[in-house]
């Protein structure tokens, strides 16, 4: 209250007021209680889920596998499958159909040629953004570049697109996420590593 003496009339009693206001919302609160069974600390013995693979023997097979990405609605998944020696990295697509994963295909564009990675779907589900060491305008592939493919009235993907400077260096440009505002976030390996 000596507080409240010494400030101006007119704070003094918008203090008053916020202080009012937070103990009627206090006393209209419900209280709350522990779960029953709390005190006996039966709830901090649950174990936690079993993990499991998914899409077992179709999507998780003996191949390495990494990197989904699942379209806005749940019901295609995006992936990389790599040969065993990680010389040929493909992105596949499966789709979810009563309750089963289809049998998953290769990208148009990601046919072994190249190698493409870390596939991120846009939150709209019509751009899909990856990493390739695949060249640009012709030249020698020298590093990995992130690059985006956007989908086409019939549903396929359109011909790949390289993003320029300043998103693509000298560097490997990889892991590249996009935020609901446009915003990109992805990491660069070489001499500047960093995430940006």
């Amino acid at each position: 209250l000596s507080t409240l003496r010494t400030m101006p009339l007119s704070r003094s009693i918008g203090l008053f007021a916020g202080l009012l206001g937070l103990l009627v919302l206090a006393s209209a609160c419900p209280s709350v209680s522990e779960p029953e069974g709390a005190a006996s600390g039966e709830f901090a013995a649950s174990p936690p889920p079993e993990p499991r693979l998914f899409g077992e023997g179709v999507i998780s097979t003996e191949a390495p596998e990494f990197a989904p990405s699942f379209s806005p609605d749940g019901h295609t998944v995006y992936f990389n499958r790599a040969s065993a020696d990680r010389s040929e990295l493909r992105i596949y697509q499966s789709t979810l159909a009563e309750d089963s994963w289809s049998p998953p295909t290769p990208l148009p564009f990601s046919d072994g040629t190249y190698r493409d990675l870390d596939p991120f779907v846009a939150a709209d589900g019509q751009r899909l953004f990856f990493s390739s060491d695949r060249p640009v305008e012709g030249a020698e592939p020298t590093d990995f570049d992130i690059w985006f493919a956007d989908r086409a009235e019939d549903g396929s993907w359109d011909d790949p697109v390289h993003l320029d400077f300043p998103v693509n260096t000298p560097n490997d440009e990889i892991f590249c996420t996009q935020a609901r505002n446009g915003t990109l976030y992805y990491n660069v390996f070489g001499e500047d590593s960093e995430v940006r």
